[in-house]
């Protein structure tokens, strides 16, 4: 099994544990380009999941899909294996995506987490 397949089992366990809807798209030639690999929703609350492993990064086409999602007024991010406890955090009702703007700080990955000091809500993973 792939490094990224790898961190993306641990997301559909993740997801089927705290009894979220999930689908993963299906990319080819009719579909839309950078769409995240999971679009998931739980209790009302719409998120999208771009996992990465490893040093890769999310590329162009999918920060634009997951910035597109954001201005929406939808959560998405990229999640790596390191990150997975933020995102059970998050599932759980612990952490709670912040606005758009917000304190810089760095998940355990070293990747760039932002966290809403003025509502006190928590954080989601760049």
């Amino acid at each position: 099994m792939k490094p990224e397949e790898k961190v993306k089992a641990k997301v559909k366990k993740l997801l089927n544990q705290y009894g979220c809807w999930w689908y993963m798209p299906v990319g080819g030639s009719f579909s839309r380009a950078g769409v995240p690999d999971f679009i998931c929703c739980q209790n009302g609350k719409f998120f999208a999941i771009e996992t990465k492993a490893g040093g890769n990064k999310a590329t162009a086409l999918q920060s634009r899909e997951i910035g597109d999602i954001r201005k929406a007024g939808g959560h998405a991010w990229v999640v790596y294996e390191e990150d997975l406890e933020y995102l059970e955090q998050f599932l759980s009702g612990a952490l709670a995506p912040p606005p758009d703007k917000g304190a810089r700080e760095r998940s355990p990955s070293g990747r760039i987490i932002y966290f809403s000091r003025r509502f006190n809500l928590g954080m989601y993973i760049l």
